[in-house]
Protein backbone atom coordinates (compact mmCIF):
# COMPACT_ATOMS: atom_id res chain seq x y z
CA UNK A 1 0.00 0.00 0.00
CA UNK A 2 1.20 3.30 -1.05
CA UNK A 3 0.11 6.71 0.22
CA UNK A 4 0.78 9.85 -1.40
CA UNK A 5 -0.70 12.95 0.52
CA UNK A 6 -4.56 12.21 1.41
CA UNK A 7 -4.98 9.56 -1.14
CA UNK A 8 -3.59 5.93 -0.49
CA UNK A 9 -3.12 3.43 -3.66
CA UNK A 10 -3.30 -0.16 -2.65
CA UNK A 11 -2.77 -2.85 -4.81
CA UNK A 12 -5.06 -5.91 -4.33
CA UNK A 13 -4.68 -9.19 -6.50
CA UNK A 14 -7.36 -11.33 -7.05
CA UNK A 15 -6.68 -14.87 -7.01
CA UNK A 16 -8.58 -16.88 -9.32
CA UNK A 17 -7.97 -20.52 -9.57
CA UNK A 18 -9.29 -22.92 -12.47
CA UNK A 19 -10.57 -25.71 -9.92
CA UNK A 20 -13.37 -28.25 -10.91
CA UNK A 21 -16.22 -27.57 -7.80
CA UNK A 22 -17.36 -31.05 -7.75
CA UNK A 23 -14.06 -32.03 -6.10
CA UNK A 24 -12.49 -31.28 -3.04
CA UNK A 25 -8.61 -29.91 -3.13
CA UNK A 26 -6.77 -32.26 -1.99
CA UNK A 27 -7.51 -34.81 -5.28
CA UNK A 28 -6.63 -31.86 -7.03
CA UNK A 29 -3.46 -31.69 -5.62
CA UNK A 30 -2.75 -35.61 -5.86
CA UNK A 31 -4.11 -35.40 -9.66
CA UNK A 32 -1.60 -32.80 -10.40
CA UNK A 33 0.93 -34.40 -8.85
CA UNK A 34 0.51 -37.20 -10.69
CA UNK A 35 0.56 -35.37 -13.57
CA UNK A 36 3.76 -33.71 -12.95
CA UNK A 37 5.50 -36.83 -12.53
CA UNK A 38 3.99 -38.61 -15.57
CA UNK A 39 5.19 -35.64 -17.83
CA UNK A 40 8.70 -35.85 -16.22
CA UNK A 41 8.44 -39.18 -17.23
CA UNK A 42 7.09 -38.84 -20.62
CA UNK A 43 10.27 -36.51 -20.91
CA UNK A 44 12.91 -38.59 -20.36
CA UNK A 45 11.12 -41.71 -22.03
CA UNK A 46 10.76 -43.74 -18.59
CA UNK A 47 8.29 -46.13 -17.48
CA UNK A 48 5.59 -46.28 -14.40
CA UNK A 49 7.58 -49.81 -13.96
CA UNK A 50 11.37 -47.81 -14.11
CA UNK A 51 9.93 -45.72 -11.01
CA UNK A 52 8.42 -48.08 -9.69
CA UNK A 53 11.15 -50.18 -9.09
CA UNK A 54 13.39 -47.23 -8.16
CA UNK A 55 11.03 -47.06 -5.33
CA UNK A 56 10.43 -49.80 -4.42
CA UNK A 57 6.86 -50.33 -4.51
CA UNK A 58 4.45 -51.98 -7.15
CA UNK A 59 3.85 -50.96 -10.37
CA UNK A 60 0.01 -50.82 -9.19
CA UNK A 61 0.79 -48.46 -6.11
CA UNK A 62 2.42 -46.08 -9.05
CA UNK A 63 -0.01 -45.95 -11.12
CA UNK A 64 -2.44 -44.86 -8.31
CA UNK A 65 -0.05 -42.37 -7.66
CA UNK A 66 0.29 -41.23 -11.29
CA UNK A 67 -3.74 -40.77 -11.67
CA UNK A 68 -3.94 -39.15 -8.23
CA UNK A 69 -5.94 -42.04 -6.69
CA UNK A 70 -2.79 -42.78 -3.83
CA UNK A 71 -2.66 -39.89 -1.59
CA UNK A 72 1.09 -39.12 -1.22
CA UNK A 73 3.07 -37.71 1.63
CA UNK A 74 5.86 -35.73 2.01
CA UNK A 75 8.76 -38.51 2.11
CA UNK A 76 7.28 -40.03 -0.84
CA UNK A 77 7.05 -37.03 -3.13
CA UNK A 78 10.99 -36.81 -1.65
CA UNK A 79 11.79 -39.85 -2.99
CA UNK A 80 10.12 -39.66 -6.34
CA UNK A 81 11.97 -36.02 -6.77
CA UNK A 82 15.03 -37.84 -5.33
CA UNK A 83 14.82 -40.16 -8.00
CA UNK A 84 13.80 -38.56 -10.78
CA UNK A 85 16.21 -35.64 -10.28
CA UNK A 86 14.40 -32.79 -10.01
CA UNK A 87 13.36 -30.63 -6.73
CA UNK A 88 9.93 -31.36 -5.03
CA UNK A 89 8.76 -27.71 -5.65
CA UNK A 90 8.67 -29.25 -9.60
CA UNK A 91 6.98 -31.77 -8.89
CA UNK A 92 3.97 -30.32 -6.26
CA UNK A 93 3.94 -27.04 -8.72
CA UNK A 94 0.20 -26.22 -9.75
CA UNK A 95 -0.63 -26.06 -13.71
CA UNK A 96 -4.14 -24.44 -14.70
CA UNK A 97 -4.09 -21.54 -12.19
CA UNK A 98 -4.92 -17.97 -13.61
CA UNK A 99 -1.74 -15.34 -13.39
CA UNK A 100 -2.58 -12.91 -10.76
CA UNK A 101 -3.37 -9.70 -12.24
CA UNK A 102 -2.96 -6.36 -10.13
CA UNK A 103 -5.93 -4.04 -9.56
CA UNK A 104 -5.34 -0.85 -8.53
CA UNK A 105 -8.11 1.14 -6.19
CA UNK A 106 -8.44 4.49 -5.12
CA UNK A 107 -9.99 5.81 -1.72
CA UNK A 108 -10.42 9.41 -2.93
CA UNK A 109 -11.42 11.42 -5.98
CA UNK A 110 -8.34 12.93 -7.92
CA UNK A 111 -9.13 15.78 -9.57
CA UNK A 112 -5.90 18.32 -9.52
CA UNK A 113 -3.69 17.18 -12.71
CA UNK A 114 -0.43 16.90 -10.79
CA UNK A 115 -1.78 14.16 -8.66
CA UNK A 116 -2.96 12.48 -11.23
CA UNK A 117 0.66 12.60 -12.89
CA UNK A 118 1.66 11.34 -9.50
CA UNK A 119 0.04 8.44 -9.55
CA UNK A 120 0.40 7.65 -12.71
CA UNK A 121 3.96 7.23 -11.83
CA UNK A 122 3.81 5.14 -9.25
CA UNK A 123 1.54 2.87 -10.91
CA UNK A 124 4.69 2.66 -13.30
CA UNK A 125 6.48 2.29 -9.96
CA UNK A 126 4.23 -0.37 -8.65
CA UNK A 127 4.45 -2.06 -11.97
CA UNK A 128 8.41 -2.42 -12.48
CA UNK A 129 8.42 -3.70 -8.91
CA UNK A 130 5.95 -6.34 -10.02
CA UNK A 131 8.41 -7.66 -12.83
CA UNK A 132 11.16 -8.03 -10.17
CA UNK A 133 9.47 -9.97 -8.13
CA UNK A 134 8.36 -11.77 -10.93
CA UNK A 135 12.44 -12.09 -12.75
CA UNK A 136 13.52 -12.70 -8.79
CA UNK A 137 11.44 -15.76 -8.60
CA UNK A 138 12.77 -17.76 -11.38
Amino acid sequence: MLAYGTFTVCKNFSNQRNVDKDTSMDLNAFKQIGNNIQLILEERQLSQQFLANKLKISKQVMSKILSGNKATNVVEISKIANVLGVSVDTLVKVSGVAEIAPVYSFMGQVSRDNTKEIILKLKEVINELVLLEKFSDV
